[in-house]
């Protein structure tokens, strides 16, 4: 009996694990931002970067940048769709020192992979003279996303996409039904 109170006293007496600290910030206009460093709830072991971008024809058109406390099966990860001159890419990076600054997320080195390419409003829009583009980064799947909305109006999207987009697969509400189809060749 001695012995487990002992135990407990010297459990009760070892020091707390240390908290990480990471910055927390948002930039609304770019991909780079400071901010205060604040302490992390227990549950979060890293710090995290999340990026969000749209860019047409190779102009920035919105992007979403921010760290903060993170969890550690969030990190690298990248989910991008790109149509031709349309880009949209999001990802997450992490870093695991106090105050830290994770990377940004790259992608931009072609990969071999060429698909077709389209932003249409029919099928047959997209189906006939189709461009072809060339894939970068993680973007190995050629897709086919189509949406469909309860306003009779449908969107047609062909290009490059990362697995991670594809797995979110078909969806339907009141509001749209999605399809998206996506192979590591032509679509």
């Amino acid at each position: 009996m001695a012995v487990l109170i002992a135990a407990c006293l010297m459990a009760a007496l070892l020091p707390a694990g240390n908290a990480l600290s990471c910055q927390t910030c948002q930039n609304r206009t770019g991909l780079l931002c400071k901010g205060t460093v604040t302490v992390c709830a227990s549950v979060f072991d890293t710090c995290t970067g999340v990026y969000a971008e749209t860019t047409e024809g190779g102009k920035f058109i919105a992007g979403n940048y921010q760290i903060r406390c993170g969890e550690s099966k969030s990190c690298n990860s990248m989910y991008s769709v790109t149509t031709g001159s349309l880009s949209i890419k999001s990802g997450t990076s992490c870093c695991k020192q106090d105050g830290c600054t994770p990377q940004i997320p790259s992608g931009a080195t072609q990969n071999g992979l060429e698909c077709p390419a389209c932003v249409g409003a029919s099928p047959d829009s997209c189906d006939s003279g189709m461009n072809t583009m060339k894939c970068t980064g993680l973007e190995n799947q050629c897709v086919r996303y189509t949406l469909s909305s309860s306003a009779s109006t449908m969107t047609i999207l062909r290009g490059c996409s990362t697995e991670a987009f594809c797995a979110y697969g078909n969806f339907s509400s009141s509001m749209a039904d999605v399809t998206t189809v996506c192979t590591n060749g032509a679509t």
